[in-house]
């Protein structure tokens, strides 16, 4: 490797161009971005910078190359050399042999200078000469240019953008006129050993550039004489196409010769053509193999045995690729001459594309159509083999019903037989047979880990999240579903295996995820799959996460605004938990009637792939845990912790460790019984009486659903109006989860609990609240103003303190009468008075005490009562409770984002309370009574 190209691996160009003229380039592809302007014309939207080739190029004025061509232009310098010198002192590079980097950018300063010498020929200086060229064996004559336009039928336009020149037969004297000498010109390949011109007169000349850079010449002869090419020793290294800069194009024409490669792009208005020039090389089809991968690539070689034969290299040793082949009249030798002589080329050539045909229909149809039943199952075998190699059972059985019945005229019998070798092969590749002796086994080293906890469903891979969505596809004429991973790269990838070992994933056997129809595929729905993919939508944190509260408040009541918070947080998280190492289950506790079927019934709508757990067996809920990673919603999952207590469903017991990502249950499966590991990680939430919550510990985050008051006003949840809506929000989500998973993921790598809260929010705390306080600071990111991350450790602070509190009867008991003291002696509370007695409002001795303790609130409405009677404060509900409507009862609601208090009139109960008495049951707790 020389300096040159040493340098280039180190300079990201962007970066490079960046720095030099002080302009930010925007991203505005996969592996392309732009700067506005040109740093050379001056105008927008013309200079594109490609990663994937470290090259530039301007499409307004022309410039293309690399970054020695770019410092070269930019700062006027008068060499390669210079240019050389120039980035290398910028990235701190030592040149190491200063000799040869001054050869090398010699080498390069000729043949730059003969790209420009030889196109001025064509375009000015040799344009009205006379030529002579070959034609239907036929001699003709005409003008240099006008061969090109008039014969060839290229535009000045094609000819000027790819630099096609003319060789005059002076271009040795021309050079050492600039001071080089025959010896440097033998070495560029521009002068042959009589130390004349290398391209005689009366060739045309097409310079190939590798990366922007250029790399040698090859020639065409109009009278067919000569055939000689630029020598091998006078090309890049890393040369292999004509056009070869394209290679990364999601679909790519391959041609054989310049001319073809000129027309296609002139004429059929196609950008990414490359032309192989010759006999299709070995490392040609290397250089295939290493860059088409995934990608579409269109074979539109000559009409003739060569071409057929280009082509039968190409997709033998590129079987599982897709290869696609294009097929024209034999009336026309190649797609040069289709071209030129059709009226409408550009619609000509597009019929052509879409008319092309896959390799396995190619290899089908090069089966004669008179061929044996026997001759035919020993060809087609191959075929199958490969097809379900690398597409899949469903493409196979699809073309055998359609391609090879049309092909063949077989009776009904015989195309059963080929339906039997189809089978025959899925049932072979089904079985995981360790390799024989007659398996050739090679090890593989990989530059990167293989994934083994990988999932299709969702996962956040190498800084990529991603999730299967079924998207419908055409195949053989039939419009069928087929698995497509959908990237935060904007990306929709069909899961195959060669797509998995691109990711350092290999399995024996792919568990496909479930279609569970949850993101909408069609064009006309907003914030679908399609307008993702085609950049049309973009959701912010901030914007989903009111939508979400909104409709949680909307649809279930409570005193305050937590219970919406954090169910708002959660279905947001699980679009994105496949990014976090851990994350905490809900269980709602309550009474009945206190919505904690309606909170279930919302999740269900809204949260990540989620179903309700009823009868299913256990070994199906672990299965669709690690397909689809549901989040799993439990109804009365009292039911359950009865269940594994009385010795029955073991699920909870196996859901313990679901909560991380590393969770794992074992199962014995089949009539071999062969033991199964399944992983448990996913969202779920349960909503019982009590229990569950007891069993899994401090794996769950408290919900306290509270029975709404007669004269709330909550919408009714009607499935059929609300459907669509519900919907559109799944479709944000998604959205809002791909655009943001790698700022959820830095939020969540470099949180820190801030010091006042990590006495309660550690350790098991930190694990189940993490993932939702990550989402929170990028939420507050988001809005300025909104202060969500704070509200949060509140409510996980409170969370901690119940759980804690709840731990002993007694604690809680002191707790209790500690702060009822305190709402009785320093509340203020309103006192209203009947009979003489005095009697207190009971929220606001709830609220009292929920502040005392820290908490956001009491556990439910039956707290104060429940205390109250149990401690022998009252003697009787019925006598010591009333019930009056006030004006003053206080509201807190949400308004743009901002909470207000109202004041609203609502019937309430209030408690007659003895201070007295309050007293002497403290001094029994060993509670301290001042005042």
């Amino acid at each position: 490797m020389n300096d040159f190209d040493s340098v280039k691996d180190k300079v990201d160009i962007r970066e490079f161009i960046d720095q030099e003229t002080g302009a930010q380039a925007k991203k505005v592809g996969t592996d392309t971005f732009r700067i506005n302007p040109c740093p050379f014309c001056n105008h927008d939207d013309c200079f594109t910078i490609h990663a994937n080739t470290n090259s530039a190029h301007c499409y307004s004025c022309g410039f293309s190359g690399d970054v020695f061509n770019f410092a070269r232009e930019y700062h006027n310098l008068t060499s390669n050399y210079e240019a050389l010198r120039y980035v290398a002192e910028k990235i701190g590079y030592t040149i190491t042999n200063e000799n040869t980097a001054k050869q090398d950018a010699k080498l390069l300063d000729i043949k730059q200078l003969a790209v420009g010498y030889y196109h001025n020929n064509l375009i000015e200086k040799c344009k009205d000469e006379p030529i002579n060229y070959l034609q239907d064996k036929q001699e003709h004559e005409t003008s240099v240019l006008e061969y090109q336009i008039g014969v060839r039928k290229h535009s000045l336009d094609i000819l000027k953008k790819e630099r096609v020149g003319y060789a005059d037969g002076k271009f040795v004297e021309h050079a050492k006129s600039k001071g080089y000498g025959i010896e440097d010109l033998r070495k560029a390949g521009l002068a042959n050993k009589q130390g004349q011109d290398y391209f005689p007169k009366g060739v045309y000349v097409y310079p190939h550039f590798v990366y922007g850079q250029i790399s040698h010449f090859s020639q065409k002869d109009p009278m067919k004489a000569i055939e000689f090419q630029s020598k091998k020793e006078h090309r890049h290294p890393h040369w292999r196409f004509y056009g070869q800069s394209a290679i990364n194009a999601d679909d790519l024409i391959a041609v054989e010769g310049e001319n073809d490669r000129l027309k296609v792009i002139d004429k059929a208005k196609c950008p990414h053509v490359i032309a192989t020039i010759g006999q299709l090389s070995e490392a040609q089809i290397e250089y295939l193999k290493q860059k088409r991968k995934g990608k579409r690539t269109y074979l539109c070689f000559d009409n003739d045995n060569s071409g057929r034969e280009y082509t039968n290299k190409v997709i033998s040793t590129l079987g599982g690729y897709d290869i696609f082949v294009m097929r024209f009249c034999p009336l026309w030798k190649d797609v040069d001459e289709l071209l030129s002589c059709a009226d409408e080329p550009q619609e000509v050539f597009e019929q052509l594309k879409e008319n092309a045909i896959d390799q396995y229909e190619y290899q089908l149809k090069s089966i004669p159509e008179d061929t044996e039943l026997y001759d035919v199952l020993d060809t087609i075998k191959p075929i199958l083999k490969n097809l379900l190699d690398h597409k899949g059972k469903a493409h196979v059985e699809a073309f055998v019903k359609t391609k090879v019945k049309e092909r063949f005229d077989f009776t009904l019998d015989e195309l059963k037989a080929v339906t039997r070798l189809a089978k025959e092969l899925e049932k072979a590749e089904s079985k995981s047979d360790l390799p024989g002796e007659e398996k050739e086994v090679t090890l593989v080293w990989t530059d990167k880990p293989i994934r083994l906890d990988f999932s299709l469903a969702q996962d956040f891979v190498d800084g990529i999240l991603h999730y299967t969505i079924y998207l419908p596809v055409d195949i053989e004429g039939h419009t069928q579903l087929m698995p497509h991973l959908i990237t935060s790269e904007r990306e929709a990838v069909l899961i195959t295996r060669e797509v998995l070992e691109e990711r350092n994933i290999y399995v024996n056997e792919i568990a496909m995820p479930s279609n569970m129809n949850r993101w909408s595929v069609d064009t006309q729905t907003d914030f679908s799959v399609h307008h993702y993919l085609n950049k049309e939508c973009e959701v912010g944190s901030f914007a989903i996460y009111r939508d979400l509260h909104r409709t949680f408040t909307n649809f279930l009541w409570h005193p305050d605004l937590s219970l919406a918070t954090i169910l708002s947080l959660w279905t947001m998280e699980s679009y994105v938990f496949m990014i976090f190492d851990s994350i905490g289950y809900l269980a709602a506790v309550g009474t009945k009637r206190t919505g904690k079927t309606r909170m279930l019934e919302l999740l269900g709508e809204v949260a990540f792939n989620a179903i309700k757990l009823g009868g299913q067996s256990d070994a199906y809920t672990f299965r669709k845990i690690e397909n689809d990673r549901v989040t799993l919603l439990m109804d009365e999952a009292d039911r359950l912790a009865r269940q594994a207590k009385a010795g029955g469903s073991n699920i909870i017991e196996h859901l313990r460790d679901g909560y991380k990502r590393t969770g794992q249950t074992g199962l014995c499966e089949g009539e071999a019984h062969r033991p199964t590991e399944f992983s448990t990680y996913s969202m779920k939430a349960f909503a019982n009486v009590e229990g569950v919550e007891e069993m899994l510990g401090d794996r769950v985050i408290v919900l306290l659903p509270e029975r709404k008051p007669l004269d709330e006003p909550v919408a009714r949840l009607l499935m059929r109006r609300e459907r669509s809506s519900f919907q559109l929000l799944r479709n944000k989500l998604y959205v809002w989860a791909l655009t943001h998973a790698k700022q959820i993921h830095d939020a969540y790598v470099n949180l820190e609990i801030p010091d006042e809260y990590k006495l309660f929010i550690s350790d098991r705390e930190e694990e189940i609240w993490a993932g939702l306080l990550a989402i929170a600071k990028v939420i507050d990111d988001d809005k300025e103003g909104v202060k969500l991350f704070k509200e949060l450790l509140d409510i996980a602070k409170t969370n901690k303190q119940r759980k804690v509190a709840e731990e002993s009867t007694g604690s809680i008991d002191a707790q209790f009468l500690e702060a009822l003291l305190d709402f009785l002696l320093n509340g203020e509370p309103n006192v209203e008075y009947v009979d003489g007695k005095p009697y207190f409002r009971q929220y606001e001795i709830e609220r009292h005490i929920a502040d005392f303790l820290g908490w956001v609130k009491v556990s439910s409405t039956r707290f104060v009562s429940k205390h109250l009677k149990r401690l022998r404060i009252i003697d009787d509900v019925g006598t010591d409770r009333i019930r009056k409507v006030v004006s003053d009862y206080p509201i807190i609601t949400e308004k743009d984002g901002e909470r207000v208090t109202e004041y609203v009139k609502k019937r309430i109960a209030l408690y007659h309370l003895d201070i007295e008495r309050v007293k002497e049951v403290a001094v029994r707790y060993d509670v301290q009574v001042t005042g």
